[in-house]
């Protein structure tokens, strides 16, 4: 088992929860092994977001937020190209929105929440500046999905000199063979992965440290 507070310091590193979204959550009713799949991520979620506060961690809110200004006509063109819904875009988590609500969990006041337009979490946004003066060195990253803004937020991050772990079983797709393939590539060249239990370990032990001090 790993043993993270051997990799990372409270202070250096964030939880980053990424498109927890009314828009991207399965309704209870529809069935399914990737529904299944989504929801067990979404509590593990939870857990680590309460873990997290607990341990006075700093905690990430990321969502997407689309508007026709946003609205790219490269994505609509391959969006088309390769027989999709072109409309997709005009109908995820438009901004202002219920869609585009973070569910079934809200940041508190304490959380910086960052919205971006596209699948990284870096594009467009000032997240890079956010983790500069709060002085992050270390992303622990969950949400959805795996296989897009979970992996293209891993990727950039890792580039840009982030440490970054990826909570296996904190994070899904609709698709388990994309969400299997992508912590494959990932963890091969990216990321560290980990499991809840391990992170919420982490952030229990450093909560009880920071306690002591």
């Amino acid at each position: 088992m790993r043993e993270l507070h051997n990799w990372l310091r409270q202070e250096r590193c964030a939880l980053c929860i990424i498109d927890v979204q009314q828009d991207f959550v399965p309704p209870l009713s529809v069935p399914g092994e990737a529904c299944e799949a989504v929801r067990s991520a979404l509590e593990n979620v939870s857990r680590l977001y309460q873990a997290a506060r607990q341990a006075d961690m700093c905690i990430f809110f990321i969502g997407l937020h689309t508007s026709p200004e946003t609205d790219s006509p490269v994505w609509r063109k391959f969006m088309r190209r390769a027989g999709k819904d072109p409309g997709l875009t005009s109908r995820l988590c438009r901004a202002h929105t219920a869609g585009a609500t973070f569910y079934p969990l809200s940041p508190s006041q304490t959380d910086t929440v960052i919205y971006k337009h596209k699948y990284s979490a870096f594009l467009g946004t000032d997240f890079k500046q956010q983790l500069i003066n709060k002085g992050i060195t270390a992303l622990i990253i969950c949400g959805l999905t795996t296989e897009c803004c979970v992996d293209t937020t891993a990727r950039d991050a890792f580039q840009l000199d982030y440490s970054v772990f990826i909570v296996s079983d904190g994070c899904a797709s609709y698709r388990p063979d994309f969400h299997d393939a992508a912590l494959n590539i990932l963890s091969h060249h990216f990321a560290i992965t980990c499991t809840t239990e391990q992170v919420v370990s982490f952030f229990h032990n450093s909560g009880r440290q920071k306690n002591k001090s």
